[in-house]
């Protein structure tokens, strides 16, 4: 009697045993799964993808900055050197690794290999380069600052075959007010002075090479 009530009880749990390991496995088998996904949404959350900025090369980098230099210089605060910052994003520039002799140069780098051109509603010619945008909207600390402080090639031809001294001629005879046509003379005697020039005076690259 002892034996048969031992087998029975032993095939009991013997059945339950089997049946819950055989009703459970859609469970056991979902929660490495739910972990994984809780595991990837918290590491999104802590590291998350790098912006299209962060990931451009060094070729990329003006395209990076461009829209804020646009607009900062197209408002024309003087005083506001925040557009400082906006050049030095747009040539790549690191503050904590880059000495200022390497900013200036990556700087002329950039302005040398790149249109920097902008396209809004604060310029009356479409596709024009920084130093137009700075001229027309009257932002001599962005002027000065490509003078002075990073050397700029004055001489970018834009897409419409002139320069920023050629622009700087015509609008001079465009303006009405005499002091801002007084401020734009003094601004071309100093563009000259740094070798400034029309662009039909500009000898092309590839004259007289064969």
């Amino acid at each position: 009697m002892k034996i048969l009530l031992a087998l029975i009880l032993f095939g009991g749990l013997t059945y339950f045993g089997v049946f819950s390991v055989m009703s459970t496995p859609k469970a056991e088998a979902s929660a490495p799964i739910n972990a994984q996904s809780q595991l990837e949404g918290a590491y999104l959350r802590v590291s998350p993808t790098p912006t299209p900025d962060k990931q451009k090369t060094r070729n990329q980098c003006p395209e990076a900055g461009m829209g804020l230099l646009c607009h900062r210089v197209a408002k024309g605060n003087n005083g506001d050197e925040e557009f400082i910052k906006d050049m030095e994003r747009a040539a790549c520039v690191d503050r904590v690794k880059d000495s200022e002799a390497e900013i200036k140069e990556k700087i002329r780098t950039a302005w040398s290999t790149h249109p920097f051109v902008c396209d809004n509603g604060y310029m009356d010619k479409p596709r024009s380069n920084l130093l137009k945008y700075a001229v027309k909207n009257t932002f001599y600390d962005f002027l000065e600052a490509a003078v002075f402080e990073w050397g700029l090639d004055l001489n970018k031809v834009d897409a419409d075959g002139t320069t920023v001294l050629d622009y700087l001629d015509e609008l001079s005879q465009r303006v009405e007010a005499s002091e801002i046509r007084q401020e734009l003379g003094r601004y071309r005697s100093l563009f000259v002075s740094k070798g400034a020039k029309h662009a039909r005076e500009l000898v092309p690259a590839n004259k007289g090479k064969r």
